[in-house]
């Protein structure tokens, strides 16, 4: 969390509505200040105003840092602001009084598709097109990598078999690239900011993942157990750098690689 001392406000990151990749049973209240920067009355507890960084998540797009606190020098005085980075790449400039955008944010429509037995997907998602992005360009098969000749092939052939329609491809039954993928993007380390200098100093990643889930049935079959987190050590199927878990009480179990 970040706080403005003189503004009696404390700025709080949250995390998505649990649970990860799957959004189907949540309720109106479960995502009303999920994945977003909320600012809290330091003495009364009241919610003050909140901007969401991402609808419905379906990507653990939490907003994974603290936000960085600024005054910015404009025409009409100092501007009181912040700066919230996020999994997705985005850098989001807002008005830390009131959390108004001070950099163009637009909803720009998202990939639809749903493959999922009463999910949904919102129609938009916000892009701060005022800011530098550090999403990096939609992936392409060329860009598909490798030590060797035969890694990169393989690669390419996963590229081409997974479905990818850019940032905010929808998790489903059959394999999608999610790029940034839970990982950023930016994750906890913030950014930061050369008062002197006028600059912003950021450390992200450009780190894509593979996300395919199973349906129950299949996930009790194969006695697939409750999901842990990346780098436990329940792998299954396809290699140490994939993680499959279930998730309790939903139609779904997940399985990430990277």
């Amino acid at each position: 969390m970040s706080a403005d001392e003189k503004l009696g406000l404390v700025y709080v990151p949250t995390g998505n509505a649990t649970p990860d990749f799957y959004g189907g049973q949540r309720r109106f209240f479960d995502e009303a200040y999920a994945s977003a920067v909320v600012a809290i009355d330091a003495l009364t507890g009241e919610v003050r105003w909140k901007f969401q960084a991402v609808h419905h998540d379906l990507w653990d797009y939490d907003t994974p840092s603290q936000p960085t606190l600024v005054d910015i020098p404009a025409v009409s005085g100092v501007q009181h602001a912040l700066i919230q980075p996020t999994k997705q790449g985005e850098t989001f400039l807002l008005n830390r009084e009131t959390g108004a955008p001070l950099a163009d944010v637009r909803e720009l429509p998202a990939p639809q598709g749903v493959l999922v037995r009463g999910e949904r997907l919102s129609p938009t998602q916000p892009f701060s097109v005022g800011m530098p992005s550090f999403r990096g360009p939609d992936l392409r098969e060329q860009d598909m990598w490798g030590v060797t000749p035969l890694d990169q092939l393989s690669c390419r052939i996963t590229f081409k078999e997974s479905r990818y329609d850019g940032p905010y491809t929808p998790p489903g039954f059959t394999t999608s690239i999610q790029y940034p993928g839970p990982a950023g993007g930016f994750d906890w380390g913030s950014i930061s900011v050369d008062l002197d200098r006028n600059l912003l100093i950021a450390n992200h990643n450009r780190f894509a993942f593979n996300i395919r889930l199973l349906a129950r049935e299949e996930a009790d079959r194969l006695g697939v157990k409750p999901w842990r987190g990346y780098g436990a050590p329940d792998y299954f199927g396809e290699g140490a750098q994939t993680t499959i878990g279930a998730q309790a009480h939903t139609p779904v179990a997940s399985m990430l690689g990277h």
